[in-house]
């Protein structure tokens, strides 16, 4: 057994080879001519579940899975006698097996190196476990994309037409229709609605990650357009929208434009019987973010309920008693999430409620 302080000073530090390593983003290993790891960086070490130093003298076959250890020994007997650069843009994707026993992936670049007239591999790793699941969600939320396409013309388009001529049969048979076929063809168009409302929130939801127009805003004015926008539906509630002082931020403007929209629309059509909603919005400032409340006084949500709120397609009522698709919440949460921050909900039931969420100021505008 090789002493591994003596192992580090003879091959590292004479020739400062460990600082250097040391400074790289990247796992690095000085292998020799047997396979014996003879330097190691903490970032390897730190890849594979190892104490720092703790690699040295091994085999390098100990970091690969078992099943593969017989063909590697060949692949680096043969890469030893004739050893050549293998870059990381010209490798494969490759299997470690970490100190726990869990596989990891991994991507490697091999090269010869000679210290003090001792030939050595070396090989820099990385770990290639993040970079690939960043690409299968990429690879996801592309398909989503797709699908939303798909959705938006395949099936919206057979939903006019079903729409549409139930408009012309009330139309030209108006006078040969009793009243239960009135009745059917007014349920028919209410669900085509329904449908097309479906439809057009899972394509705002499947899209909005592709929405990525940073620009600084006006909150208030974001509100004072949509209070405009929801007027009728305002005026038909009575409901009382009160506005603090809110700050410019730095975000996408539909996506917060739409966040707001959902949660006042909510606390409209969420409030107690026979009483007008009253909406309270307010923004305050802390280090790395701003943090917005928006309070109603309407029929509250139970406790137990207020993590599923944010699922897509969850409802916590009958929607023959509240319309709507079950999207707007998880549609809010993707917003604030691609914001850098956080929502959740205060309220229990007929107490009202406070949604709250977060929007991650830039860094250049962190207090400290």
């Amino acid at each position: 057994m090789i002493d591994q302080g003596n192992e580090v000073s003879e091959f590292a530090e004479k020739f400062d080879l460990l600082d250097i390593f040391e400074l790289l983003p990247d796992g690095v290993l000085l292998v020799d001519k047997f396979g014996k790891i003879r330097v190691d960086n903490s970032k390897v070490t730190e890849i594979f579940g190892y104490r720092k130093h703790e690699l040295l003298d091994k085999d390098i076959e100990s970091l690969i899975p078992e099943q593969f250890r017989l063909a590697h020994s060949k692949h680096r007997e043969r890469y030893a006698s004739n050893p050549e650069r293998k870059m990381m843009n010209t490798r494969k994707v490759l299997i470690g097996r970490k100190k726990g026993g869990e596989d990891i992936e991994v991507e490697i670049s091999l090269g010869p190196i000679t210290i003090r007239n001792q030939k050595l591999t070396i090989a820099i790793i990385r770990d290639a476990s993040a970079r690939n699941h960043i690409e299968y969600l990429e690879r996801i939320n592309n398909e989503l994309e797709q699908i939303s396409y798909f959705i938006a013309h395949d099936l919206s388009e057979p939903l006019r037409t079903v729409d549409s001529f139930v408009h012309l049969i009330n139309i030209e048979l108006a006078d040969q229709l009793n009243n239960h076929t009135t009745e059917y063809l007014s349920h028919i168009s209410q669900a085509c609605q329904r449908m097309s409302n479906i439809i057009q929130d899972l394509i705002k939801f499947a899209t909005i990650d592709k929405q990525n127009e940073y620009k600084r805003i006006n909150c208030f004015q974001i509100l004072d357009d949509l209070k405009k926008d929801l007027k009728l539906k305002i005026q038909e509630s009575g409901a009382q929208i009160e506005i603090g002082n809110l700050p410019y931020i730095t975000a996408d403007e539909t996506g917060i434009r739409l966040l707001f929209q959902n949660l006042i629309s909510n606390a409209i059509k969420f409030s107690k019987a026979n009483e007008s909603p009253q909406v309270a919005i307010t923004a305050t400032e802390e280090e790395a973010y701003w943090k917005f409340m928006v309070r109603d006084h309407g029929i509250g949500i139970s406790p137990e309920q207020h993590y599923k709120i944010f699922q897509i397609f969850h409802r916590l009522h009958d929607k023959k008693q509240f319309q709507g698709t079950g999207i707007g919440l998880s549609h809010c949460k993707k917003i604030v999430e691609k914001h850098g921050g956080k929502i959740w909900v205060e309220s229990a039931l007929h107490q009202g409620s406070t949604f709250y969420f977060t929007i991650k100021k830039p860094s250049s505008q962190c207090t400290k």
